[in-house]
């Protein structure tokens, strides 16, 4: 444990700075300790400064890895609160570019703005991100599902392919349904959600299968089924 002693006695004093940058702090002092401690400094800095003033709030921090261990995810996760409050996400990424001696840092609020769960890796800088996502859109509806995301890093960050998979509380059933599933051997996705069209009070099942054919997922099929739905029910 010796080797953490130094960073962690400069920490006080990197963190009292009122513009706190998280990415940076992250390049600095990756490597000088574990991945978790390191996420939690920055959090509890989150937490103390960037909350001032603001309307959101941040409470948990993960960090998630790639299966080829080049890309890493540190992730904080908050609450925005409008009229309605709703989970809101900070990302810095760390991917080791074998084109680079050095790691390339990214920040992102708005693309992995879901609860990151896999990172696989598909191609040179491409990676399929897949995790959970939920959501109070008005009053009387909360939705909640998967997002996957297909991640290019080539000259920045963006997506090539993105998808969500959500059901809602009004759809009539004791349990709605959200299902997505990446298949490796295959490089295939399936999915299945129960939802509804508001103004016909139509309550329906979609399901389908994506294929990645070297550079994107394409659409292989999609069935949309009407649903019986339990009436009465409450969610």
């Amino acid at each position: 444990m010796t080797h953490y002693l130094l960073p962690i006695l400069l920490l006080p004093g990197l963190l009292m700075a009122q513009d706190f940058d998280s990415q940076v702090f992250i390049k600095n002092n990756y490597g000088n300790m574990e991945d978790s401690l390191l996420g939690q400094l920055v959090l509890d800095s989150l937490q103390k400064y960037e909350n001032e003033g603001r309307s959101f709030s941040y409470h948990e921090q993960n960090s998630i890895q790639s299966d080829d261990k080049k890309l890493k995810v540190f992730q904080f996760e908050g609450e925005f609160c409008g009229a309605y409050c709703n989970p809101y996400h900070l990302s810095q990424l760390r991917y080791e570019n074998s084109s680079s001696d050095d790691a390339i840092y990214f920040q992102d609020e708005n693309i992995l703005d879901f609860d990151v769960e896999k990172i696989i890796y598909m191609a040179p800088k491409l990676y399929l991100i897949i995790g959970q996502q939920w959501g109070r859109i008005r009053s009387v509806e909360s939705v909640w599902g998967y997002r996957t995301v297909l991640l290019e890093l080539e000259k920045g960050m963006k997506a090539r392919f993105e998808m969500d998979v959500m059901t809602s509380n009004l759809v009539e059933l004791e349990r709605p349904r959200a299902e997505l599933k990446y298949h490796p051997k295959s490089q295939r996705i399936t999915y299945l959600y129960d939802y509804y069209e508001e103004e016909d009070l139509d309550f329906f099942t979609v399901s389908g299968e994506y294929k990645f054919n070297g550079k994107n997922f394409e659409l292989v099929n999609e069935k949309r089924e009407d649903l019986k739905v339990d009436s009465g029910s409450n969610n």
